[in-house]
Parts: structure tokens; sequence; C-alpha cells
């Protein structure tokens, strides 16, 4: 076995720093403290981003015009296409217009209801068409609603109807 010889003023740092360094390093953290020494005040990253606070609202903001696709509840009969739509909302009051659809028995018109939570519940006129119940998914970059039938006035004991369908709505 080999040994070295070690100098006394060597010897006295590494005890010094054996009693110091178990204290730092109790934290998991890279600083050294102790009596008489004041930790640092811990500083963000350099380019760090700054949290920006959200407010909690009870509505998902829906306003202004939105792309949509229509998918008929009734293709036999009634075409699915695209179309579009332009909505204003006042607190989680939403109201506008979905625009009729080509070839799709003239699904479409005035869409009257509340957003709350992400959620969608409404309903659509078309004329003396409803009001047909509406309703589905909300956030302010996309819309899934479901519409029910548009039933017409009654004619000899039936009334015709729009068939409803699904509507994707999309900025």
């Amino acid at each position: 076995m080999t040994y070295f010889l070690i100098p006394k003023t060597v010897t006295r740092w590494m005890v010094a720093l054996s009693v110091l360094l178990p204290v730092g390093c109790g934290d998991g953290g890279d600083t050294i403290a102790g009596p008489g020494v004041q930790a640092p005040t811990p500083r963000p990253s350099v380019g760090a981003p700054t949290p920006t606070p959200v407010a909690q609202t009870g509505h998902s903001d829906v306003s202004g015009d939105w792309r949509v696709v229509f998918t008929t509840n009734d293709p036999a009969d009634c075409h699915s296409g695209n179309t579009r739509a332009r909505l204003a909302q006042t607190a989680d009051h939403v109201s506008g217009t979905v625009y009729p659809v080509t070839n799709s028995c003239g699904f479409g018109g005035a869409l009257e209801g509340t957003v709350t939570g992400g959620h969608f519940e409404g309903t659509l006129v078309h004329g003396s068409f409803g009001p047909g119940r509406v309703s589905g998914t909300a956030s302010p970059l996309e819309m899934h609603l479901t519409a029910a039938d548009l039933i017409g006035p009654v004619v000899d004991g039936s009334g015709p109807l729009t068939p409803g369908g699904h509507l994707d709505l999309q900025r």
C-alpha cells in the first residue's frame, strides 16, 4: 500500500470544507449557508417567460365569422355542404346567422343561445321552420354542434320539416 504525505495547511482546509459543505448541500441547492451567511434571493432564469394570469370566465367568446361544415341527418333527401356563420356575443348570450347550405333542403337560419363553460345551448329558426334545438361544445376557435330537425307549420295534420344534422364551425 502507498501512503501520501499531505501538508498541514491542506489538511486544515479540507477539514474546514468538510464542515461547511454538508450544511450548504443539505437543501439540494447550489449555495453555501450557515451561521452568519445570508442565502441569496432567487432570480428568474434569463429568457424565462413571465406567467400571465388568466381570467376565468363562464363563457368562451364565439363572436365573429365562422366556416361551417354541415352534415345532414337525411343524406337520401338533402345534401351536406359548406356554408358560413356570423355570430355576436354579449356575456354568455349568443345570436347570429347560419347561412343556408346549398342543396341541403334549406338548412340554416337565425341562431340564438348561450355559451357557458365551453358548452353551447340554443335554438335555430329558419323562416316559419323551427325552432330546432342546437347544442354542443364551443370554444373561441371551434364549435361542434348537433341541430335537431326544423319542423314547419302544420298543414293538413302534418308539418314539413328541414332535417337537422351536425354543424362543425371553425375560424
